[in-house]
């Protein structure tokens, strides 16, 4: 495209270099008589910076029509050597090339004679319609490139639409479809569209099929992010967190559809198996203590204890909650130790050894008979007492039962 036309030149003041030029011969008589004068000296200066500016424009705008010509002459070659040419354009490119390597050419040299011999001081017009010639043709040759994108267009109108169908049809077909403007197929045919012009006449057919190539990759890769985000809505037991972290990662590094489903898959399966740190999070059992016990027996209180043996080997993410019941889970948790070192439930007395009656987890129960004796309590006394603890320690269980179903419905989400 040739740009800044039309070109602009200066020419007004060139009518007053006569009258300067009569002032610099009257100043050179004066100063003949007064060599020395400042005055006469200050305004020679004067009038010869004027006459060499008002030159300086002509030289200038000749300059400009020197460049503009060789700007066309460099498009114009690119523009004929160009494989894509209509055949209904050659003849005006021919006969603007003519002209410009012609009679435009002839003519700058001409100006560059007349400038030379200083007759464009008096005849600045002969510029002025040489620049206006040189406009004239860089604005026809805009048209032949507007005309020639126009002309091209239109041949390939029907091509674009072929291949537009067939990307299109690539989309419907994905598995999910996906949407064209998934893969940004119309600016990026466009884009594409537009070398694929020029090659007309080489290797046009290998380009249409890497560009359908170029598109089969980018909705496969679509595809996989369509049926990734699916999974937004899947998983629901998953926990939402983890679930939208695995799929957003999965869609920042690129990963396949299949290989997020088992990322997934695997979230699951280990939210399933919750870990011992959970467990006792969940089951309100941080401590040592099982908390709102408040029953007495004989006057008596009774606390319900464990501590870090009292959970089984399997408590720290070996028990599946998708695959056991909560009776065997509950087993596993805190059936499964020996009793010595089970949860249980201990009376607030104490027998000359220091030692307390318990009732643990499995039913065992200890130091009832030391106690009672030491304590002046008969057999009915002992027996009383071991089934108040063991009532208590009943109520316990069947709360972590209840907490446990409740974490088998959520699939370990706890």
């Amino acid at each position: 495209m040739i740009k800044n036309i039309p070109v602009q030149i200066n020419t007004g003041a060139v009518k007053d270099m006569p009258k300067i030029s009569k002032e610099i011969e009257r100043l050179e008589r004066e100063l003949k008589k007064s060599p020395k004068n400042k005055d006469l000296l200050d305004e020679m200066k004067e009038q010869k910076e004027k006459f060499e500016k008002i030159e300086g424009g002509l030289a200038d705008g000749l300059k400009k029509l020197n460049d503009l010509h060789k700007d066309l002459s460099d498009q114009l070659a690119t523009m004929t050597a160009r494989k894509d040419l209509p055949d209904s354009l050659k003849p005006k490119i021919d006969q603007l090339s003519k002209i410009i390597k012609g009679g435009r050419a002839a003519e700058l040299k001409d100006l560059a004679t007349s400038e030379k011999r200083e007759e464009l001081h008096s005849n600045p017009s002969k510029l002025t319609r040489v620049a206006a010639d040189l406009s004239g043709d860089g604005a026809d040759f805009n048209k032949i490139e507007e005309d020639i994108d126009a002309a091209i267009d239109k041949e390939y109108a029907e091509e674009w639409k072929k291949v537009e169908a067939s990307i299109n049809k690539l989309c419907s077909d994905a598995k999910p479809p996906v949407r064209p403007e998934a893969v940004n197929a119309v600016n990026i045919l466009k884009e594409k569209f537009a070398a694929l012009k020029k090659a007309r006449y080489k290797d046009y057919e290998k380009k249409v099929a890497d560009l359908n190539s170029y598109f089969k990759t980018e909705i496969a890769n679509a595809a996989e992010k369509a049926e990734i985000s699916t999974f937004r809505s899947g998983y629901p037991a998953l926990k939402g967190k983890t679930k939208l972290n695995i799929i957003d990662d999965a869609l920042a590094k690129g990963l396949t559809a299949a290989d997020t489903k088992k990322k997934l898959d695997d979230a699951l399966v280990n939210q399933r198996k919750p870990s011992k740190a959970q467990w006792t999070q969940y089951l309100g059992m941080t401590g040592y203590t099982i908390n709102g016990i408040s029953d007495k027996y004989d006057g008596l209180a009774i606390h319900v204890t464990f501590d870090k043996n009292s959970w089984g080997k399997d408590s720290d993410g070996g028990i599946c909650v998708a695959s056991n019941s909560a009776d065997v889970i509950m087993d596993k948790l805190f059936g499964s130790v020996d009793w010595t070192y089970q949860l249980h439930a201990t009376l607030e007395i104490k027998n000359k050894n220091n030692k307390q009656p318990h009732v643990y987890w499995d039913g065992t129960a200890n130091h009832w008979d030391t106690t009672a004796a030491d304590n002046g309590k008969d057999q009915a006394w002992q027996n009383k007492g071991k089934a108040k603890l063991t009532s208590v320690l009943a109520g316990v269980k069947a709360d972590i039962k209840t907490k446990i179903q409740k974490a088998i419905e959520l699939e370990g989400a706890i």
